[in-house]
């Protein structure tokens, strides 16, 4: 969950950045709308996508490390310390995560149920392809998708301009309510990003300069100019409707006095295209390719040299170092975490954070890194004569891919990596790919 908070705050980020220094300023309404609503869509989207592609090459191994230094943070660590009840940073900060989106999830319903009770409560009179909301509180007309509020009296006494009219058709006939509607939700989960509030400001902003282009085709530019500034000082209560509230006066009398969109568009909107590509890309891509360099090398480099078969011997952390086997080989348990019942093919040993981890029996490291089924940060040690062992959820690595180890030697520390619930080491041996109990082989 912390990765997908991360890269959804970088494509957020980037994306954003993009459109304000080369869309924002440029008169390609239509296209902008479309960039903006896929800058939020895809930022929820490319976290959740992986897509193993093997290769030598690491396309986001800086992330993938980040993500490794955060793993105190997870989500499985969260369900620990809640159980304990233990008061730390974390858990402050997903207590302060689910009150604000409490908070901001409260107030999007809050202002659902208000709109749809004043148009079940108001009289309405159809309008061409739109529903005039006569209300009696004294406001800006504003629109939520089909429907346009306007004050009764203004209206009846014809007081309201056709040109605020057009205004307002034009945001329910292009239904700009969808978007506005996507970013505030999308706003209860991200709210801590900053480029959710620009691109929501953004997407209000676009939105006023498609309905100014419409309501121009049948008022002189500078006649609605002076309307605008006529309005400034008037304002609305209800954030998700499309209204004068939400746009700055100035840049939109600005987008009205420009042409239309200068020659570089099309290089622009290409730009564009390839900025979405290029973070899909980097970030769907590059999950698997760390894993794949950091765990995996060719198996015929790693034998080179293999000492000879040497049967796991020593129990991995010091007699007088660990406290309890909680878990013992072939037992069947349900996980802490995913509360799925699995059989346990190997030993857990509860132990001090940070207590030494060492090697059974000499061989060769063949894995040496992040495990992404759960077992966090792990070594898994080639001791010949087809034996292996594994050891999971370590704090740190003392070793390498490669590097030859001898029995005794210190390859690590406890920790509590991966889906783990406190501080101990999973420990496995296999023989010929099969997994046997180490209880019946470790002195």
């Amino acid at each position: 969950m912390i990765a997908f908070f991360i890269k959804s705050a970088i494509c957020l980020i980037i994306f954003y950045s993009f459109y304000h220094y080369f869309l924002r300023e440029q008169k390609i309404l239509l296209f902008n709308r479309l960039y903006l609503n896929l800058s939020l869509i895809l930022s929820v989207l490319i976290p959740l996508i992986d897509i193993p592609v093997k290769s030598i090459y690491t396309l986001n191994d800086s992330i993938e490390k980040f993500n490794f230094t955060i793993d105190n943070v997870s989500d499985t660590k969260i369900a620990a310390y809640a159980s304990s009840g233990q008061i730390t940073l974390q858990r402050i900060i997903v207590t302060l995560f689910i009150i604000v989106s409490l908070i901001l999830l409260t107030r999007f319903v809050s202002n659902m149920i208000k709109i749809v009770l004043t148009i079940i409560k108001s009289h309405k009179i159809k309008n061409n392809r739109t529903t005039v909301v006569l209300i009696n509180e004294r406001i800006l007309p504003y629109s939520f998708f089909k429907y346009v509020f306007v004050n009764k009296a203004d209206f009846e006494e014809g007081k309201i301009g056709k040109e605020l009219l057009l205004h307002e058709e034009a945001h329910c006939e292009q239904y700009h309510s969808i978007d506005i509607i996507i970013v505030e939700l999308l706003k209860i989960v991200l709210w801590f990003n900053p480029a959710i509030w620009l691109i929501r400001k953004e997407i209000m902003l676009n939105h006023e300069y498609y309905a100014d282009s419409v309501a121009l085709n049948v008022e002189d530019s500078s006649d609605y100019q002076q309307l605008l500034l006529n309005v400034l000082l008037q304002n609305n209560l209800n954030y998700l409707v499309s209204n004068f509230k939400f746009s700055s006066i100035k840049k939109r009398i600005i987008m009205i006095t420009k042409n239309n969109p200068p020659n570089n568009a099309i290089f622009r909107k290409t730009a564009s295209i390839l900025i979405f590509l290029l973070i899909g890309f980097t970030l769907t891509f590059s999950k698997e390719n760390a894993l794949v360099t950091n765990i995996i090398t060719p198996q015929s480099d790693l034998h080179v040299n293999m000492p000879a078969g040497e049967k796991p011997k020593l129990f991995p952390i010091r007699k007088e170092e660990y406290s309890e086997l909680p878990v013992t080989f072939g037992e069947k348990i349900i996980n802490p975490v995913t509360k799925d019942q699995v059989v346990h093919y190997g030993i857990d040993i509860k132990a001090n954070m940070g207590t030494d981890v060492i090697a059974t029996a000499g061989g060769k490291v063949i894995r040496a890194g992040w495990e992404d089924k759960g077992y966090g940060n792990m070594i898994v040690i080639d001791h010949g004569d087809d034996y292996q062992s594994s050891y999971a959820h370590l704090k740190d690595i003392n070793v390498k891919i490669g590097d030859s180890v001898t029995a005794g030697q210190v390859i690590g520390h406890i920790g509590t990596t991966g889906m783990s619930t406190g501080p101990h080491l999973h420990f496995a041996i296999s023989f010929k790919g099969d997994r046997v109990n180490p209880l019946t082989i470790l002195k």
